[in-house]
């Protein structure tokens, strides 16, 4: 068992190394793919769509180094999209579904868990669940900022 510590400083470590992931990804992925994968929530759709084609559920569990690559790629598309979202990891409640996984958090309002949405877009099968789930949570944002300021 790590210390809480030790758990902080490998997320950190995470964040610090999420550059050189998404490298490594993009050369993993064809080049027509790896192109496209410019931050934006339209290359989110690319990737699910190459994801939809080449694994499954299980095949992406089983290559954890790709499923971490992926969840880096879309935590930096999530961060660079959604204002607000922060860099976060639950160390204190070992109930909580979360617990030290790495995710984006906006307050205490949304969250955004890169390693999880990997493997749900996976079972979905949509080809634009995530750019929809951005999509959608930026709406709602932008709506509880106008409430906000009403």
């Amino acid at each position: 068992m790590s210390t809480r510590e030790e758990q902080e400083e490998k997320f950190n470590w995470w964040i610090t190394c999420i550059p050189d992931k998404i490298i490594s990804l993009k050369k993993k992925l064809p080049e027509e793919v790896a192109n496209q994968l410019d931050f934006s929530i339209e290359s989110l759709d690319v990737l699910e769509n190459y994801l939809l084609a080449n694994y499954s559920f299980e095949s992406m569990k089983a290559d954890k180094k790709m499923w971490d690559e992926c969840a880096s790629y879309l935590a930096k598309t999530y961060k660079k999209n959604v204002s607000n979202s922060k860099f976060d990891i639950e160390l204190d409640d070992k109930y909580n579904v979360y617990y030290n996984i790495p995710m984006l958090r906006i307050d205490n309002i949304l969250e955004f868990s890169p390693y999880s949405y990997v493997t749900t877009l996976l079972d979905r099968k949509k080809g634009d669940f995530l750019s929809t789930l951005i999509r959608k949570q930026i709406d709602y944002l932008s709506k509880l900022s106008f409430a906000k300021k009403s």
